[in-house]
């Protein structure tokens, strides 16, 4: 048995460099194996599920030192939580995960990252932050593979654009009511040159009394808030 200092010492540095390399082998284990049960749950619609294994098994990665296989988890979590609508979340994940695939070199990684962006952002409708993830994406993606997913997003983006814009419900019953209003005091010019054949149709006094002094200030007043809202949609 060994009991000079020298060799207590050794032992004692032994001990230290294959506890932390066990304690790393284990995270890397148990990490793979959330990976593959939270592939199960999505698979099955658990997303909920999924987005815990994932996150837990992004966190021990990175524990064990294994950033690409961190990389790869926090793009599935980022996912699964942009299909879940907590597209905030999504992006801070994915975010996270940005610059560790950058800095570890992980260039397919990172494609997969900045094309789980762009359809976040294009998931919320703000189509002008998706292409500059695309762009960086098209200049990083060298394999089949990742141009054709970055080809994908590109395809969703061009579509995006094309469609026209959706108006809130508060721009469209200003626009309405400023047509109504339009159209009613067109009916009061006609009516100066018809009076009694319009006054027999819609009879305007009776059902709108002092048109002239306020039809035409309310008109005013549902361009500018028209204005305003379709600058705020």
């Amino acid at each position: 048995m060994c009991r000079s200092a020298s060799c207590l010492t050794v032992l004692a540095l032994t001990i230290s460099l294959v506890a932390p390399a066990a304690a790393f082998g284990a995270d890397a284990d148990a990490a793979d194996r959330l990976v593959q049960r939270g592939i199960a749950a999505y698979q099955r619609g658990a997303l909920e599920d999924a987005a815990v294994d994932w996150a837990e098994a992004a966190r021990l990665h990175d524990r064990a030192g294994r950033t690409r296989e961190q990389v790869a988890a926090l793009t599935r979590l980022g996912q699964t939580l942009q299909a879940l609508g907590r597209h905030q979340e999504a992006a801070e994940r994915l975010e996270r995960a940005r610059p560790i695939a950058s800095g570890s070199g992980d260039r397919g990684g990172l494609v997969r990252v900045l094309t789980a962006l762009a359809a976040g952002a294009l998931a919320v409708g703000t189509t002008q932050r998706a292409e500059p993830y695309l762009n960086e994406a098209r200049a990083l993606a060298s394999s089949p593979t990742d141009l054709a997913l970055v080809q994908n997003e590109v395809g969703s983006l061009r579509a995006a654009e094309s469609k026209p814009a959706r108006q809130s419900p508060r721009v469209v019953a200003l626009r309405i009511e400023g047509e109504w209003l339009a159209a009613q005091i067109k009916v009061r010019q006609l009516n100066r040159c018809a009076r009694s054949a319009v006054r027999t149709a819609i009879r305007p006094r009776r059902v709108f009394g002092r048109w002239h002094e306020h039809g035409q200030p309310r008109l005013g007043v549902i361009a500018r808030r028209l204005g305003l809202a379709i600058g705020g949609a």
